[in-house]
């Protein structure tokens, strides 16, 4: 092995970042965008780590898909534009010569 590092992986789900604030905020935004009430954050607290589609279904009312899939689409919108690993991004880029990459994309 030559020691030069191919991938690094962030674990963020919570083991080294708490980011249920940021959590919590978004998924508010996002029910507010669809004119419904934002749910606790207890409730948003027991959702983490489901698949992001589920986790929108358990706390809304029942909802017809395309509603959900803009709830989760707001979700993503305001999770994205308010929290970012771009600090830690821009010391990778600097220590290894290549941007960080966002996955899934």
């Amino acid at each position: 092995m030559s020691g030069r590092l191919k991938m690094a992986v962030f674990d963020l789900d919570g083991t080294l970042v708490d980011s249920l604030a940021h959590i919590a905020r978004a998924m508010a935004t996002a029910f507010t965008a669809a004119d419904l009430a934002p749910p606790p954050v207890a409730a948003v607290r027991a959702i983490i780590g489901l698949p992001l589609a589920t986790a929108v279904t358990h706390l809304a009312p029942p909802l017809p898909s395309a509603r959900i899939e803009t709830i989760v689409a707001a979700y993503k919108d305001s999770y994205h534009a308010r929290w970012s690993p771009r600090p830690a991004s821009n010391r990778f880029t600097r220590a290894h010569g290549r941007p960080w990459t966002r996955w899934p994309p």
